[in-house]
């Protein structure tokens, strides 16, 4: 099977057919361990070809090792692409952003909004940048690599998917999403997260967590980059020799 993605002027209509993830107000959940998690609401070749089919890569298996100039307390930034990087909800093709079809999937034909600006942004960021989307190893080799410029990224491989029973009434992803960071601090962008899921990473996961849901009307704008990078800031304050802790 081969897929493709391709830029689309005149298409109209269908993003994924995903609904907008349910709202939540801004959320600070301190941890008496000290860890802090909080939910903040916001809003292969590269090469690409205007309406024609291009041959999918094959993607390594195994997550490619952090940089060697990565300095090791740099936190992860997880994230998802529908909703963030593909704003779906949008009643119109926002400015900035190019329409693209995604062929050779099983469903048939994807459209998606992308943002290839959003490439730079976050590789500006002082994060180690991962996927964590259904997409997973496709976000590199459709949407990473052929839109947005960026390298091969570590990928979260979902052992479950889009299941509904949690005891908890927690986002699917979330247990998955703890297991894998493995007490390790990150952030995680994602139109589908709420309150609950905050919560319940406070109370589970030993590091420090932001949980930042975004608006999947509007995807990642300025505002979440400065939050994330507000947070960063916040994290280097409380490492020991670089100044007092910031309550969380």
């Amino acid at each position: 099977m081969t897929s493709g993605i391709a830029m689309a002027q005149t298409l109209g209509g269908g993003r994924n057919g995903r609904q907008p993830g349910p709202g939540a107000a801004a959320v600070g959940v301190p941890r008496g361990t000290g860890a802090r998690a909080g939910l903040c609401t916001g809003g292969g070749s590269a090469y690409l070809r205007r309406m024609d089919d291009v041959d999918r890569a094959a993607d390594s298996d195994a997550a490619p090792p952090a940089a060697a100039s990565d300095p090791p307390e740099r936190p992860l930034l997880l994230l998802d692409v529908d909703g963030p990087l593909n704003p779906y909800a949008a009643g119109a093709q926002p400015p900035g952003y190019g329409e693209y079809v995604v062929t050779g999937m099983p469903a048939g034909p994807l459209r998606l909004w992308l943002r290839p600006a959003h490439g730079e942004r976050l590789l500006s960021l002082p994060y180690r940048l991962v996927w964590a989307t259904t997409w997973m190893h496709e976000a590199n080799t459709v949407i990473g690599d052929r839109v947005l410029g960026l390298p091969p990224l570590p990928v979260i491989e979902w052992p479950t998917m889009f299941t509904t029973d949690d005891p908890d009434g927690l986002y699917w992803k979330t247990r998955h999403v703890a297991a894998w960071a493995a007490g390790r601090t990150f952030a995680w962008v994602d139109d589908e997260i709420t309150a609950a899921d905050a919560e319940w990473i406070a109370e589970h996961h030993a590091g420090e967590a932001l949980l930042r849901q975004i608006n999947p009307a509007r995807g990642l704008v300025e505002e979440d980059f400065e939050a994330l990078e507000a947070w960063a800031r916040e994290l280097d304050r409380g490492r020991p020799g670089t100044g007092p802790d910031t309550p969380g």
